[in-house]
């Protein structure tokens, strides 16, 4: 049987939320009743499932408003309909699929930028008035002009908002759009109704400009931080147009970040429409419900943003090659970088329902600026194909006490670089398998109960550890094999608190391998308890040390 389907329309505009798609599937050319059938569009594009949404079927046609459709960007997708009835679920068109455009409207994005304050918004619409009444314009049959209006609003998304006010408001959290109306009223009673509306942006936060310049022939693009006061920046170009910027923001891609919506399909469909650019996550609770991954090259951007887990997933966002094996690109395109960044108030939050925070299958990725917590198993994990990543400023955190599973960071592989980070409350604070460097890391535990038997490092791996603070655990590093761990200017701490009658006796060095380690101590201060005993190793022979202060620290306890 051949399954057939023809639609009413192929394109619609974006921000479109009222018109109606008619779908007609047929079955060897003749018409089937959808009126008790359940039926869904399945939605493709670029090889990446976008969802399935929930039509209504009456008759032999299935209806689906395009306000359903409202999560998904401008661009072409591939689409067909799943129809199940009598406990069978049959797919139209059987051979391929239809084509559905979702186009631009005509407040969609400008490349001309410039860069004002809100005052200076204010001032623009206000010149513009001036200019209105000086050059007179008419209305249709030639009268002066009666009066004009301006009002304000801010919205969060590009859509036209319905509420107005008479006053300039600041944007609000998720509603980074500020919006300018003027109305000119005519002497014959027509009107005409100019809209403007403008981005804000974080102070400090970059913004690539273009501007035309005739001297060099032609158009410049040229970058520039936002440093106007207050932490807040517009940018777009002159009033008649449309104020906008180059970098895109989750929200005009149907993200709400209310921290109820789930904004997964939203912020996955921003992810692969920004691919070579900046995209960014302005302030708000994004929920995700399926673990974002991002396939190519992009900066994201978070400012004051938590991506928050709500249902079970491997991790919250995953940094991932195109392909399984892809790992050979990394040294001859080491400049194709994934970075993932925020403004020291931006969260990964895994909320106890990712077993990941951030997975790092990508080399050559950049992570840096924000808090991940509460991973069931590891804060961050890099995988064993990933080289040259660069994780740097993040604060770690478990906050179950229960979870004895939890890990800072996890390394699978080489040549990574981990630094100014802090490790808060994990169970094992690292866990290196490869060659790897990490500076100013600081794993450390405040709960006694949990302290017990905890491990700062565990290492299998050639580890480079410099000027780190390891404080409170049970031990504060583990070797596993006979790879090099060295330890340069490094400190540990026991909180005595922490200790009381019936906790394990802690240890600097545990050594779990058979044979001689290779451990280097070059500088740096110990630390022990005085309330236990703390040795400084299990073991006799394979530590090397120069330059150190012991305190509170027995010697070793013997192999």
């Amino acid at each position: 049987m051949k399954h057939e389907l023809s639609i009413n329309t192929t394109e619609f505009k974006i921000d479109d939320s009222d018109t109606p798609i008619e779908f007609y599937p047929t079955d060897d050319g003749h018409s089937i009743d959808l009126t008790t059938s359940k039926v869904e569009l399945s939605v493709m594009k670029d090889g990446h499932h976008q969802g399935r949404f929930i039509c209504t079927g009456e008759n032999n046609k299935a209806t689906l408003l395009t306000a359903s459709l409202k999560g998904l960007s401008i661009g072409t997708y591939d689409v067909e309909l799943w129809v199940e009835r009598d406990g069978k679920t049959a797919i139209y068109p059987s051979d391929g699929f239809l084509q559905l455009t979702i186009n631009e409207n005509t407040l969609m994005i400008t490349d001309q930028v410039t860069t004002m304050t809100l005052e200076q918004f204010q001032s623009s619409i206000a010149e513009k008035m001036d200019d209105i009444a000086s050059q007179g314009l008419r209305g249709k049959d030639g009268n002066g002009i009666a009066k004009t209006e301006v009002s304000y609003a801010v919205s969060a998304t590009a859509d036209t908002p319905q509420e107005w006010n008479d006053s300039l408001q600041a944007p609000v959290p998720g509603k980074p759009y500020q919006w300018a109306k003027i109305t000119i009223t005519y002497t014959d009673g027509t009107s005409t109704t100019f809209y403007s509306v403008a981005l804000s942006a974080n102070e400090g936060q970059d913004v690539v400009h273009t501007s035309n310049d005739e001297s060099i022939d032609g158009t410049k693009t040229f970058r520039q931080k936002a440093s106007f006061p207050n932490g807040l920046t517009v940018y777009g170009r002159d009033f008649d147009g449309m104020f906008n910027s180059s970098v895109k923001s989750v929200l005009e891609y149907g993200a709400y970040g209310d921290g109820k919506t789930d904004d997964s399909v939203a912020i996955q469909n921003a992810i692969n429409s920004n691919y070579g650019k900046t995209l960014l996550i302005p302030q708000g609770v994004y929920c995700i419900s399926r673990m974002l991954q991002v396939t190519k090259p992009i900066s994201i951007i978070m400012q004051s943003a938590t991506l928050q887990a709500t249902e079970p997933i491997d991790a919250v966002i995953d940094l991932a090659p195109q392909n399984s094996d892809d790992v050979a690109w990394t040294w001859s395109k080491a400049y194709e970088r994934c970075c993932l960044k925020g403004d020291t108030t931006s969260l990964i939050d895994a909320n106890g329902k990712a077993n990941i925070g951030i997975k790092l299958e990508r080399s050559a990725s950049e992570i840096c600026g924000f808090a991940i917590k509460d991973a069931l198993t590891s804060e961050i994990w890099a995988g064993n194909k990933v080289f040259e990543v660069y994780a740097h400023h993040l604060h770690l955190e478990n906050t179950n006490w229960d979870n004895t599973n939890s890990v800072g960071i996890t390394v699978e592989a080489s040549d990574n670089q981990f630094e100014d980070i802090i490790i808060r409350n994990c169970h094992t604070g690292i866990i290196n398998h490869g060659n790897n460097w990490y500076r100013h890391v600081h794993p450390w535990i405040y709960n006694r109960t949990f302290a017990n038997g905890a491990t700062g490092v565990i290492c299998s791996g050639h580890g480079h550890f410099e000027s780190c603070y390891i404080d409170t655990f049970t031990y504060c590093f583990e070797v596993q094999d006979n790879s090099p761990l060295e330890a340069i200017g490094c400190m540990t701490l026991y909180n005595e608190g922490s200790y009381v009658a019936g906790s394990i006796d802690p240890l600097i060095f545990r050594v779990t391998c058979s044979g001689n380690p290779t451990i280097s101590v070059i500088g740096g201060t110990y630390n022990g308890s005085s309330l236990c005993t703390t040795n400084f190793s299990n073991v006799q022979a394979g530590i090397k040390e120069l330059g150190c202060l012991y305190y509170n620290i027995n010697d070793r306890t013997g192999a």
